[in-house]
């Protein structure tokens, strides 16, 4: 019997409760989601072995826990259950991403006072994000789509990753995660014999005002720490995804201190326990 949250090609749009959009319906999806009152979060999710999205992520109450930041999350599915580092699976739909992305700036052209929203890619949705700058089309004036790109646990192999980042250019801020402790990456990495930026950064680096590279070195989180449950208590990493994913200019000096990563200026945050 097919679960009701499997993935569908042609509805790959996901909002809560169990809201199935079509690219083609993206224009509902974004009036509804501004409708809320609440800043607007696009959600690329990561792997799904076994069980599929959007279904992983609402069982695993991914978009529940994205809520208790005060988000109405609109999320892009892709077909995400397989058993392995399988990158043709996001590339897949990589297009229609794309042609979301469309639709987004057709809204927020029409609609000059809305806050533009923040995007969180986890895992492997990062390679789709990856592969539309690889193909120059997120080459664009800082800040025309999103206020925050949150590189999240980026299982997209680190090697030239300097090439396809310095072409992201549709946000006012990029942050790149970077966690040596993450075992989930480790295991790809092992595996698939590529570093994975999101664990491994080496040099060279995006410049500064290309990208913020954020370590979560100290903190003792593994892969899913973009939601509460998956960040040991962090008050400082709470912080940084409460303000990261509703679209504020972090003060990162106030979260973080500077560090260097293979000689890449990164910034540490500080562990700082306090939240449950």
């Amino acid at each position: 019997m097919t679960h009701p949250l499997n993935y569908d090609y042609a509805r790959p749009l996901f909002m809560l409760p169990q809201q199935r959009l079509s690219i083609d319906d993206a224009p509902q999806a974004i009036e509804a989601a501004y409708a809320t009152g609440k800043p607007v979060l696009i959600y690329l999710h990561g792997r799904a072995k076994g069980l599929g999205e959007p279904r992983k992520s609402v069982k695993e109450k991914i978009y529940d826990n994205l809520s208790r930041y005060g988000v109405c999350t609109i999320g892009f599915t892709w077909d995400a259950d397989d058993g392995g580092y399988d990158e043709t699976r996001p590339v897949a739909s990589a297009d229609d991403f794309h042609r979301f992305l469309a639709i987004l700036r057709k809204y927020l052209q029409s609609h000059p006072g809305a806050a533009k929203p923040s995007l969180l890619a986890h895992s492997m949705g990062n390679i789709i994000i990856s592969e539309l700058a690889k193909d120059d089309l997120l080459v664009a004036d800082p800040g025309t789509l999103f206020e925050n790109i949150v590189f999240s646990a980026a299982a997209v192999k680190q090697k030239r990753h300097k090439r396809w980042l310095e072409k992201t250019g549709v946000a006012e801020r990029n942050y790149v995660m970077i966690n040596p402790n993450d075992t989930m990456l480790k295991i790809a990495g092992f595996g698939f014999k590529p570093d994975m930026l999101g664990r491994d950064l080496r040099s060279p680096g995006v410049a500064p005002a290309q990208a913020t590279y954020v370590s979560l070195e100290r903190l003792g989180v593994k892969h899913r720490y973009f939601v509460k449950p998956g960040q040991n208590k962090q008050a400082n990493l709470d912080s940084f995804y409460a303000q990261a994913l509703t679209g504020v200019a972090l003060d990162l000096a106030s979260l973080a201190d500077p560090d260097t990563i293979d000689g890449v200026s990164v910034m540490s945050i500080r562990p700082l326990s306090g939240v449950g």
